[in-house]
């Protein structure tokens, strides 16, 4: 009877290596389609902007899929602010902050309520949920959040001289003091905007205690007589907060520059002088009276 050879050692390793492979690629694959029923962040939805007094809700959109739930926690600039663990007791806690207060009432394990009570309440928020064993999956989003608290005050130009002479340097600057964000300034000189070039990039100052901001740009150029129609400039600073407020500030330097032509009309008594038709036959009427009264004396 034929008999087939016996299995080389190296046929026999290769066949295991085989089987192993695919019994690791089956579980792979099991584990990535239980992974596509399982959690999906979509993100966190919120305002962009809020003032002081305000309430803001923001809301975590997620979808657990067959998962379950371990926790949910809420932070603010990564420290915790608020959390939601469902086998805790209790289940809910808060944590304070400065600048938003947890409206514990009303917030939820994917909603988050907020009593806004100063400018430090401006952050980045993020909500992170962590779903139950074997997996122990973290997912999170995050957003920003801004209180909005616009300058108590007007900006200020400081710098300008007096009186400028052609080849002077003007050199001076505008401040906008505490406000969150900070605010966008920008020139203008004799009502038009300022060339690209003469004014330098803004700096900015933190207020660590308020949580406001400071910020100065600095106008610099050589003046020159068409800087000074009718023997005056005007410098004008403009602050604005995007589209939620604005203020400015003119200042008026003199300078010796283009007069201009004079806007209204010189009558002269002297000859060469423009006269009417008006004046003319006047002038000719009293000629012939008196000429008139001459002829009839003699």
């Amino acid at each position: 009877m034929f008999r087939l050879p016996p299995l080389s050692m190296m046929t026999i390793a290769r066949q295991k290596i085989v089987q192993t492979s695919f019994a690791t690629l089956f579980i792979f694959l099991i584990i990535l389609a239980a992974g596509c029923d399982g959690i999906k962040m979509k993100g966190l939805v919120t305002k962009t902007w809020v003032t002081i007094g305000e309430s803001a809700k923001l809301v975590c959109d997620y979808d657990l899929g067959r998962d379950a739930m371990y926790s949910i926690k809420w932070f603010k600039d990564n420290a915790e602010l608020y959390r939601y663990i469902p086998t805790n007791q209790p289940q809910y806690k808060s944590f304070q902050t400065p600048g938003a207060l947890v409206d514990e009432t009303l917030s939820k394990p994917n909603m988050l309520m907020l009593r806004i009570t100063g400018p430090l309440g401006s952050g980045l928020y993020k909500c992170e949920v962590t779903t139950e064993t074997p997996s122990f999956l973290t997912h999170s989003a995050n957003a920003s959040l801004t209180v909005m608290t616009p300058p108590l005050t007007p900006p200020t130009i400081v710098g300008v001289a007096n009186f400028y002479n052609s080849g002077d340097l003007v050199d001076i600057n505008c401040t906008s003091f505490e406000s969150k964000p900070t605010a966008n300034l920008t020139w203008n000189v004799n009502d038009q905007p300022a060339k690209e070039g003469t004014f330098l990039p803004p700096h900015e100052f933190l207020n660590s205690s308020s949580g406001l901001e400071t910020t100065t740009s600095t106008l610099r150029f050589v003046a020159e007589p068409q800087h000074f129609p009718n023997g005056r400039m005007k410098l004008t600073c403009m602050a604005k907060l995007d589209d939620l407020w604005d203020d400015k500030i003119t200042k008026t330097a003199y300078g010796a520059g283009d007069e201009g032509q004079p806007k209204h009309l010189i009558i002269s008594n002297y000859a060469g002088c423009q006269q009417t038709p008006e004046a003319t036959t006047t002038v000719i009427l009293v000629t012939l009276l008196l000429i008139s009264f001459l002829n009839s004396r003699c």
